[in-house]
């Protein structure tokens, strides 16, 4: 796998993504980046396996993702209440080849502060049952440091809100330990 890209459809305006860097969007300048972001558009990724174009786009969604540490996978969350993949279902994980492996299905909270309030709300743990796209959804995907090992993790968002980040394997779908839970 290689360059992988954040791209704004309405304008094409590529984002080169900085994969495993410690600044995501390191080489790019302030104008691009700003261009991306400013100017409407719904924005997809992409990235080269093989010689080949991968893109992933949603018509009624924007799409941001990030490659699995072993670069096998990528792992795409899809944003809007529109499109095949809506909150809380809104994480695919993706072969390097562009096929679908699976979707990510939210799993039981793990951190104190998401617990109590869970409790305070009286909600299911996970609340699945959650009405409004923003009550529970995936945000943003990334690489942590845990132990010494780099690990790729998912960050999902309850309750508009709070948010816990755990531990994904890219391979199996299966979530680990919350690394840090906190208020977005």
């Amino acid at each position: 796998m290689a360059d992988f890209s954040y791209i704004n459809l309405g304008n094409m305006v590529t984002l080169p993504i900085s994969v495993g860097g410690k600044n995501f969007f390191g080489d790019i300048n302030d104008k691009e980046y700003l261009k991306f972001y400013n100017e409407p558009g719904r924005h997809a990724i992409g990235w080269k396996y093989n010689g080949m174009d991968i893109l992933k786009s949603e018509k009624d969604a924007s799409v941001k993702g990030y490659p699995s540490t072993d670069m096998n996978h990528v792992i795409a969350i899809y944003l809007g209440s529109r499109g095949d993949y809506k909150a809380p279902f809104n994480a695919v994980i993706f072969l390097a080849d562009g096929s679908f492996q699976k979707r990510l299905i939210p799993p039981p909270f793990q951190s104190n502060l998401i617990l109590e309030n869970l409790r305070i709300n009286g909600d299911s743990n996970p609340p699945l049952n959650m009405t409004d796209d923003s009550d529970l959804y995936f945000d943003h995907v990334s690489w942590d440091l845990k132990e010494g090992k780099i690990v790729t993790t998912v960050r999902i968002v309850y309750d508009r809100e709070w948010y816990e980040t755990r531990v994904l394997n890219a391979e199996t779908g299966e979530f680990g330990l919350c690394l840090n839970s906190g208020m977005l």
